[in-house]
């Protein structure tokens, strides 16, 4: 399963983040302690340990680019204590569920029947999602964006999706994936240099990247990078 093509994330979606980690930070742990026995889980192990769920629910928050508020019952204005982790109210998090348990079935189904034998090969929420909640091409967001504000506001998205993809490169350092949507991103900005050189390590960690190894190779073959639509 790969996903080679990804969304153009706003500004917004780091300043996301950054409340995400804010929120679940030592300071707000003082407020709120993780749960040594969970209630209504119906994925997750149920003997998960605190630090475990903690570290599970910030992966969560990192992969989509989201806050707790948007799978459980809370909100911006509201402390952690406040929420309600329980319900089942929100439709996210009964996506978020069966979006769990496809990817236990790829990486416990599929992917060992792949290379049985070799290093085992893992998918995860950050493949695809990379700080979205809605994974997208970044074509589509692109031509979105200039269809309903013009052509310097897909520039401003270009910019916040190197800010981002940085991000996101420094958070999964050992993932092919982010390293190329941020050589795509270079690529449609016209910086063929940056681009090449994303490129090239998406394909080192990830030999399989059919996307980065025709991206390279039009590079130095010389072609002239795809039309950014404007």
């Amino acid at each position: 399963m790969k996903a080679h093509r990804s969304a153009v994330p706003a500004l917004a979606v780091a300043g996301v983040l950054v409340a995400t980690l804010v929120a679940l930070s030592a300071g707000a742990q003082e407020r709120f302690k993780w749960p040594e026995h969970p209630e209504n889980l119906q994925v997750l192990p149920k003997d998960i340990k605190p630090e475990q769920l903690r570290e599970t629910m910030i992966g969560f928050s990192l992969a989509l680019g989201v806050n707790c508020y948007h799978c459980h019952v809370g909100g911006p204005e509201k402390q952690l204590t406040e929420f309600d982790f329980v319900a089942d109210a929100k439709p996210a998090k009964k996506t978020a569920r069966e979006m769990l348990k496809m990817v236990r079935a790829i990486n416990q189904d599929y992917l060992t029947k792949i290379e049985p034998s070799g290093t085992p090969l893992h998918v995860s929420c950050a493949l695809c999602h990379r700080g979205v909640a809605r994974p997208e091409r970044l074509d589509d967001a692109l031509a979105e964006v200039i269809a309903k504000d013009g052509v310097k506001a897909a520039a401003e998205r270009y910019r916040d999706a190197i800010a981002v993809f940085r991000l996101n490169v420094e958070t999964f350092p050992g993932s092919g994936n982010p390293y190329d949507s941020l050589a795509e991103a270079y690529l449609k900005k016209g910086d063929r240099v940056r681009a090449e050189a994303f490129y090239q390590k998406a394909l080192e960690l990830d030999p399989g990247n059919d996307n980065a190894a025709e991206q390279l190779q039009k590079l130095r073959g010389g072609d002239e990078p795809p039309p950014t639509g404007g």
